[in-house]
């Protein structure tokens, strides 16, 4: 049994593609497919069902996957012995998760930190491009893990020289719509039956600060991000919205969970 027919094994288990396991290991369709089958052969069992919606692991797979996990961690543990070296976490996060908590973590030697929207952080996990994403938005899927990080405080945010009033106010968000903190805002505004406003919808971090500082617009924000900006104040009641690490179930780096969180609190 060759270890390359294991690491084939596992991608279309992972993918229940041969298609995606193959474009996402390089090969061609034909070569895994006749790999599995070797496989399968050699261990005189059947591993996957086929059907028109992909491969689906029988219960003699389901047990070889498990046994593959537990053999790909060993070889990436073994590996970095034998390096001597330290592993390095891959940690993907929003444009502004980035800014407001992990800064602390750019010195740190075992820590890479990269910034993508969230479409992207997602694609990054799955594909094993990234070992961690950090974010504020919650994310279903299997075959993820989750921990919550912190919880945020978000309140209203204004310009001290403009007006905490909400009605006829312009109020400025991020166009995504799955931000948590144009969630926070506009269900604010429904809760309290506040229609009268100018809602301005922007793209980036930078233009919705600016909007706030320049133009007297107001938003619902962290209030870790007025630490370095002494001209913004924040006004209301305070929401928590709770910041998520995921991870894949089958991540084969050993990820301390408790240290991450200390490095973060602690900025």
């Amino acid at each position: 049994m060759e270890l390359s027919d294991l690491k084939i094994f596992y991608e279309v288990a992972r993918f229940e593609s041969i298609s995606h396991a193959a474009n996402k290991l390089g090969y061609v369709q034909s070569n895994v497919s006749k790999r599995i089958k070797v496989l399968e052969k050699e261990l005189n069992t059947i591993l996957f069902t086929r059907n028109n919606r992909g491969m689906k692991l029988t219960c003699e797979g389901e047990i070889l996957k498990k046994h593959t996990e537990n053999i790909l961690i060993s070889l990436t543990i073994l590996k970095a012995e034998l390096k001597g070296q330290e592993e390095i976490i891959k940690i993907g996060a929003t444009q502004t998760i980035s800014i407001n908590y992990l800064q602390s973590l750019f010195l740190e030697k075992t820590y890479d930190c990269y910034t993508f929207n969230q479409q992207e952080l997602l694609e990054k996990l799955i594909y094993k491009e990234v070992d961690v994403i950090i974010t504020n938005q919650v994310v279903s899927e299997d075959e993820f893990k989750s921990d919550i990080l912190l919880d945020e405080a978000v309140f209203w945010t204004k310009h001290q020289s403009a007006s905490s009033s909400l009605n006829q106010a312009n109020i400025i968000v991020n166009r995504q719509l799955d931000c948590p903190y144009r969630k926070a805002t506009l269900n604010y505004l429904k809760k309290h039956q506040i229609t009268d406003f100018t809602l301005i919808e922007v793209d980036t971090l930078e233009l919705l600060i600016t909007g706030i500082e320049k133009y007297q617009a107001l938003s619902m924000l962290p209030e870790i991000m007025l630490e370095d900006r002494p001209s913004l104040e924040n006004f209301g009641t305070k929401i928590n919205v709770p910041v998520h690490l995921y991870y894949l179930k089958t991540l084969q780096k050993n990820l301390n969970i408790e240290q991450l969180k200390n490095l973060i609190i602690k900025k």
